[in-house]
């Protein structure tokens, strides 16, 4: 039978409060019992254990027996130590219900974490001349927007593994999110490529205007220059 809870997977057992069916996935195991529950049953301490109903129920009446027996210990008691004592008692029962167990980041939030950093690089090397380009030595360099292209890539590549494996299946539809700033990102990274402003024409110019003298004109052209410099 397929999980109640996502109509997906196949079912591995069953929620002991609603006795909902569930997956590996969708189930979360009881860190007491070891039994399943559903995302809408599960029960998480203050201090990140996660229960059933059942043991989070029996965990909070042992406290409250516990903060009883200690309330009469410390009755009438108004010392620093006393009432210390008592505020920590009270933190204890302060717990959560949670819709499920925490979670390592997501595939999808990796690839709008990923697009959103190209987009940041793209706009700079817009605004900034500096770093559209790598130098190699003498007049050779690299366009940076070409490595730049690599960064909305690995967002793509990320937002496709969101979309193709099955224990992602519920946050499919964030991984659009990944992929419609990855789009973002390597347009303004080919807007980078194409506004590179090439090579120095000045300096292309001269070049071929010196190669195209003679000897006696480069010479007076040498001259010239440098009286330029003496004046």
């Amino acid at each position: 039978m397929d999980c109640q809870v996502c109509e997906v997977r196949s079912s591995v057992g069953y929620c002991v409060e609603c006795q909902k069916i569930l997956c590996e996935t969708c189930g979360v195991t009881c860190e007491n019992c070891n039994k399943l529950s559903c995302p809408d049953h599960i029960h998480e301490t203050s201090s990140g254990r996660v229960l059933c109903k059942g043991c989070y129920d029996e965990r909070r009446e042992k406290r409250k027996q516990m903060k009883a027996a200690h309330s009469k210990k410390t009755e009438g008691d108004t010392s620093l130590e006393g009432l210390e004592s008592a505020e920590d008692e009270g933190d204890i029962g302060d717990e959560a219900l949670v819709a499920s167990a925490r979670r390592p980041i997501q595939p999808w939030q990796f690839s709008v974490y990923i697009a959103s950093a190209g987009i940041v690089v793209a706009l700079l090397a817009l605004f900034i001349d500096a770093l559209r380009r790598i130098p190699m030595g003498g007049n050779n360099y690299i366009n940076s927007g070409w490595i730049f292209l690599i960064i909305p890539v690995l967002a793509i590549i990320w937002a496709v593994v969101g979309l193709t494996k099955e224990e992602y299946y519920e946050d499919r539809p964030k991984c659009f999110y990944g992929l419609a700033a990855s789009v973002v990102a390597a347009v303004l990274t080919l807007v980078v490529i194409v506004r590179d402003p090439g090579p120095d024409q000045t300096e292309t110019g001269l070049q071929d205007v010196r190669q195209s003298m003679s000897e006696e004109e480069l010479q007076r052209w040498r001259e010239d220059t440098l009286n330029q410099y003496q004046r």
